[in-house]
């Protein structure tokens, strides 16, 4: 157990009077050095260079200080994040410890949604053999449906499934058994990345397969098809709440969203996401991730029995937290409506056919004042078109459409995402 890895940068909520988290690199950065007004008086060749050479530096930093998925972080730790005087922070951190014990961390490049849900679900299918069927059942029928409805050959698929298969398989043939197992084979660059594009590719899927529901959400006049390819399936492109309800329906899972922003009253904010078509009431969370502006992590809820500081995981896997998980616990709360994954570095594309250059962020359009996206100086949407809180403002629609998302916090308006 490590309660903090060596020489990991912080977030730090000094840095911008709206409390954004961004990462605190060494400061020895050439990156950090690079003087952006010298660029503006350079020839466009030498502009483009240093401004090449200056995301190549971040990039470097990131992957230098940051694990794909780091070991289980007591939340307390969290504290050490925020400086003393940040009693809004501080107090929430606090809030936080009621219902979460530990914290796993994912490294901010963009993919940090996709590497904390897929752990937090692997992990779940430690001793649940019902899940662990019910998955393998998805898996065949999600293989056949990339290909179906995405097009792609079976030649350009076939290498990130066998990675996404592998772990799969490791866990139902009880090779893999314990989080230290399955942090093992995911500490590796080569794994991790493939089954984030898997991930990615299996969000486009449903996306596409739904594409009735989902184009109500996507601004503009391009297609659903034409948005998968910008904003889903090229890697270290961001995540929105739109990205989360298309995979929690594949993998017809329920995931919580707990919101730790600048917003006033020391509390943090929960949102369950449902998956679509599910039948019967909501069912409880089975992945439970921290969002702080522009970032995604795991938590881990904590049990009636409670979970001592410094515990390992090895005999309390998620699923039994889930199972032991307090009745009680606080219902969800509305959030903040715009949260975005870290923000992309170097695009890298996925199969030929999905692959395509970056393009302004299309996110969905709220009734109310929402964040800005990382890397973009837009001003938050006040227009609410006289609709009421949770409908959406649908592009070309005359009218609202019923929205699955939660609706923002008062803060939302003075919330922003910063780059990561």
């Amino acid at each position: 157990m490590e309660n903090q890895p060596p020489n990991s940068p912080t977030f730090d909520a000094q840095a911008d009077g709206a409390g954004n988290c961004s990462p605190n690199l060494p400061q020895d950065s050439e990156a950090a050095a690079l003087n952006f007004d010298d660029i503006e008086n350079t020839e466009p060749l030498y502009n483009h260079q240093m401004i090449l050479d200056g995301t190549a530096k971040i990039e470097h930093d990131i992957i230098a200080n940051y694990p794909l998925v780091s070991e289980t972080i007591i939340v307390d730790a969290l504290h050490d994040d925020y400086a003393e005087e940040d009693d809004i922070y501080q107090q929430k951190v606090e809030d936080l410890k009621t219902n979460y014990s530990f914290i796993r961390k994912t490294r901010p490049d963009g993919n940090c949604f996709y590497r904390a849900f897929i752990f937090s679900y692997f992990e779940s299918l430690f001793n649940d053999e019902d899940e662990q069927k019910r998955f393998s059942e998805i898996c065949k029928e999600t293989r056949r449906g990339i290909e179906e409805v995405l097009g792609f050959p079976d030649f350009t698929i076939d290498e990130f499934y066998e990675y996404f298969r592998d772990i799969t398989t490791g866990i139902l043939e009880k090779r893999i058994t314990t989080a230290t197992e399955l942090l093992n084979e995911l500490d590796q660059p080569a794994v991790y990345d493939n089954i984030v594009v898997y991930l990615r590719l299996m969000t486009s899927y449903y996306l596409q397969k739904e594409s009735d529901f989902f184009t109500n959400f996507i601004e503009g006049s391009g297609s659903i098809g034409d948005f998968c390819k910008r904003e889903v399936e090229p890697m270290y492109k961001e995540s929105d709440h739109i990205h989360i309800i298309a995979l929690s329906s594949v993998f017809n899972v329920t995931v919580r969203v707990v919101y730790m922003d600048r917003g006033a009253g020391g509390k943090v904010n929960e949102h369950d996401f449902n998956p679509l078509h599910a039948e019967g009431p909501p069912a409880e969370p089975r992945i439970h991730m921290l969002y702080r502006p522009g970032h995604y992590d795991v938590l881990y809820v904590r049990s009636k029995a409670g979970v001592k500081a410094g515990q390992g995981f090895e005999s309390l896997s998620p699923g039994a937290v889930l199972a032991a998980a307090d009745a009680g616990s606080q219902s969800p709360a509305a959030h903040q409506n715009g949260c975005s994954s870290s923000s992309p570095l170097s695009p890298a594309s996925v199969p030929a056919a999905a692959a395509s250059s970056p393009a302004p962020h299309q996110q969905l359009s709220a009734t109310c004042p929402s964040p800005a996206h990382p890397g973009h100086n837009s001003e938050p949407d006040s227009s609410s078109n006289g609709q009421a809180d949770g409908e959406l403002a649908v592009v070309g629609s005359p009218k609202p459409v019923a929205s699955p998302l939660p609706p923002p916090t008062s803060s939302d308006a003075n919330s922003t995402q910063p780059d990561l």
